[in-house]
């Protein structure tokens, strides 16, 4: 309760407007409500309470879905026992109801026969929430989904990033991109590293960590529930160089030629046309063939801070390979020595730049 006390305190001047935490397979919305003694809250469709911070006591009344059989009340019902090749809609598997123009036909197992009746979608009442406190509480809402990045390059450096955000059932909010997996116990502190930050002129906000988890803000959004496509960095990438690398483990024995990695790699800098961080995300490199705008390659980039290493993984080539030989190996006290040669072959016809 002392972590949630303090987080209470930095919330107090964010929550005026909705916080979204974008997890890899969770949504975390968070809502604050004035209370003053006992308050009921509407939830939205989509939306399940995860907890309520500041409350006294709290509790959810589950809502009510109105059944098929509901729906079939009170309508002119035609029971037949067969039906002859009937092509329709699969709405329902429990019960087996089928959708045919303006007709419903449910599949009753008990009685064997098929209901015909004028289709209606079953209604349904949505669950409600009631708080009891005698000061403001953040309720904490949780729904399925996740947030992903492309980067598409072209061959003159220049450069778009987009941030793909899952559909979610509020309109507006501060939203925040979470890039590790969900886990409960580290919501708060989530919430108390960062308060919602507008987009700045050119990228994201710097991340905060939480651990090993980055939180990047992107800013105050609105259409949240039509699943929006949001741009966050673009202009022109002024060098970027071609590097083949290859690790292995120091304890390892010798090894024949191998495949080297071959990747982009660019510094994330102001000065290099770009100095934003940068989440982890798809790459996409696209050419000019034939006045046409194709996608020659695609890659993976690990998350990446101002002034680090933008490293764009395209995949291998035998073109540059490389083999290892264990020269010598001796044991100290505390650790052990290693010798190596390493023989890197270049069969393309110019230099090239290797790590290993």
């Amino acid at each position: 309760m002392r972590s949630v006390t303090l987080l209470l305190i930095t919330l107090s001047t964010v929550l005026f407007s909705t916080t979204i935490l974008i997890y890899n397979g969770n949504v975390i919305v968070v809502d604050r409500y004035e209370v003053e003694g006992t308050k009921e809250i509407t939830c939205s469709e989509g939306l399940q309470v995860m907890d309520v911070l500041h409350a006294d006591e709290w509790y959810a009344i589950p809502g009510k879905k109105e059944s098929w059989y509901d729906v079939m009340k009170n309508k002119k019902v035609k029971i037949v026992e067969e039906l002859d090749g009937l092509e329709g809609e699969v709405v329902s598997l429990n019960p087996l109801v089928l959708k045919k123009e303006n007709e419903a036909y449910l599949w009753d197992e008990k009685d064997k026969r098929w209901y015909i009746f004028e289709y209606e979608t079953p209604g349904s009442t949505p669950d409600t929430l009631v708080v009891k406190s005698k000061k403001p509480v953040e309720v904490l809402y949780t729904t399925k989904g996740s947030w992903s990045v492309v980067y598409d390059i072209w061959e003159d450096g220049s450069f778009t990033a987009k941030a793909l955000l899952p559909v979610i059932p509020v309109d507006e909010g501060n939203v925040f991109l979470i890039s590790g997996f969900f886990e409960r116990k580290k919501v708060e502190e989530v919430l108390m590293m960062k308060s919602a930050a507008p987009m700045r002129e050119k990228g994201i906000e710097e991340p905060v960590e939480v651990e090993e988890t980055k939180v990047y803000p992107l800013g105050h959004l609105k259409g949240l529930s039509k699943g929006l496509r949001v741009s966050f960095g673009s202009g022109k990438i002024k060098k970027m160089e071609s590097i083949y690398s290859f690790s292995f483990p120091v304890n390892s024995g010798s090894f024949d030629y191998e495949k080297m990695n071959f990747s982009k790699v660019a510094e994330n800098t102001e000065e290099n046309g770009l100095g934003f961080p940068i989440p982890a995300g798809t790459v996409r490199f696209h050419k000019k063939i034939d006045d046409s705008d194709a996608i020659v390659n695609l890659g993976y980039v690990k998350d990446v801070p101002v002034r680090g290493e933008m490293i764009l993984s395209l995949g291998s080539s035998w073109d540059v390979r490389v083999k290892g030989e264990l020269l010598k190996s001796e044991r100290y006290r505390t650790y052990t020595e290693r010798t190596w040669k390493v023989t890197i072959m270049n069969a393309k016809k110019e230099p090239v730049k290797v790590r290993v």
